[in-house]
């Protein structure tokens, strides 16, 4: 399976996702905060999602759920494209594992840093901050997409 493809629909991603409620991917995927391959594709189509879209929306929802706004988590989520095509490939086994930081800074923005602090930026981190643990989400999605297509496969 590549994280390119686009194979996956509404329903598969609400069973990926069971904390997504349909309207709010509907939402999502209507205003452009989803990658899709057609945003509105008509009548009775199915919209199709890649793996790589699918996983940048599980970050997404991820760090709504902790109080990000949907269009701040929409841009972090963009910049982890390189990120989740890496962890795509790793066994959960893996003894590293891609992280991502977020935070809020005292003007109302986010911070995101895709390398863990070293030295004095450590000491420097604000108290509270969200670690998205990018490359285990991506292989637990990827496992469910797995799961997914032989389920489909079977019936």
């Amino acid at each position: 399976m590549s994280i390119y493809e686009h194979f996956l629909t509404h329903s598969d991603l609400l069973k990926l996702l069971p904390g997504l409620k349909a309207q709010t991917l509907r939402n999502w995927s209507r205003d452009g905060f989803v990658d899709v391959e057609e945003r509105f594709p008509g009548v009775g189509a199915d919209r199709k999602y890649s793996a790589l879209g699918v996983i940048k929306l599980a970050a997404m929802h991820q760090l709504v759920e902790l109080g990000v706004a949907v269009s701040v988590a929409r841009e972090m989520t963009c910049e982890l494209g390189p990120k989740v095509v890496t962890a795509w490939h790793l066994s959960r086994v893996s003894s590293h594992h891609e992280r991502v930081l977020v935070w809020k800074e005292e003007d109302g923005t986010y911070t995101l840093s895709t390398r863990p602090p070293v030295g004095l930026e450590r000491q420097n981190l604000p108290p509270a901050y969200i670690v998205l643990e990018i490359g285990l989400l991506t292989i637990e999605m990827r496992e469910r997409m797995e799961r997914l297509h032989l389920e489909e496969d079977a019936a």
